[in-house]
């Protein structure tokens, strides 16, 4: 019976809405094939382990009854049974895993070499997981808003430009990825100092024929454009193209 099963805070898997409505639509249509691990509960009934949002979608579809495994643990193996069946799903954001690692390191007292061996992970793993640990705390608070939009592709480098003294760019950065949909890449490279800003585009310029264009010319930098409204007109012009430059070159001489 579901009213049999109780929750305990901090265990379940943070979903989000896409995932979790998928999630229903899945056991709404299908059954379920991974039940709920459980153990008894002292004070009767059974703490749910792991399958919190498959215990949380059966009552929002008006189901009274989920399969359960009754497993028999102490208190730390239903720590590790609950932590790491959420924190090694592949959709996890890269965040969330950070997030579990550092409560486990720091409730157990692990290195990170200790934990990578009790994970079945490599200890490079869990170290490019920590360099969330080093951005701002403004930072943080922004990646915490939507961690799915963070990875650990990019994060190392936020930190180490942090370590360098650029917090203010590293904050920003968080920011417009998380509230304006700004890449990592791009919101990386502004935080570097690599982009600059756009020169304006230039209107373009058109040939007319009549009341029909002709010829359409476009400069920006370097790149001069022509697009023709007849690809036989492009095609005869080329050559006329290439013997003004050809001449041009040579006055430069």
């Amino acid at each position: 019976k579901l009213s049999e099963l109780h929750e305990v805070p901090g265990r379940r898997r943070k979903l989000s809405p896409q995932q979790y409505e998928e999630l229903k639509a899945n056991l709404k249509h299908n059954k379920l094939t991974n039940p709920v691990a459980v153990r008894f509960r002292v004070a009767g009934g059974y703490e749910i382990i792991a399958g919190h949002n498959r215990v949380a979608i059966y009552d929002e579809l008006g189901r009274d009854e989920i399969d359960i495994n009754i497993l028999d643990l102490d208190d730390d193996e239903v720590d590790r049974a609950a932590f790491y069946s959420n924190l090694l799903a592949p959709s996890l954001p890269d965040y969330e895993k950070f997030v579990g690692f550092k409560a486990r390191m720091d409730k157990k007292g692990l290195t990170q070499s200790e934990l990578a061996k009790e994970a079945g992970v490599t200890q490079p793993y869990i170290s490019t997981l920590m360099s969330f640990e080093d951005l701002p705390a403004e930072a943080l608070e922004y990646v915490a808003q939507a961690p799915e939009l963070f990875g650990t592709r990019v994060v190392p480098k936020f930190a180490a430009l942090a370590r360098q003294g650029k917090v203010e760019a590293v904050v920003e950065a968080c920011k417009q990825i998380a509230t304006a949909g700004v890449a990592q890449t791009v919101a990386l490279k502004t935080a570097e100092g690599r982009t600059s800003a756009a020169k304006p585009r230039q209107a373009a310029i058109k040939v007319r024929l009549g009341k029909s264009t002709y010829c359409e010319i476009q400069h920006s930098d370097r790149t001069l454009k022509l697009s023709f409204a007849s690809s036989d007109e492009a095609a005869a012009t080329v050559a006329a193209v290439q013997k003004f430059l050809e001449d041009r070159a040579k006055e430069m001489k």
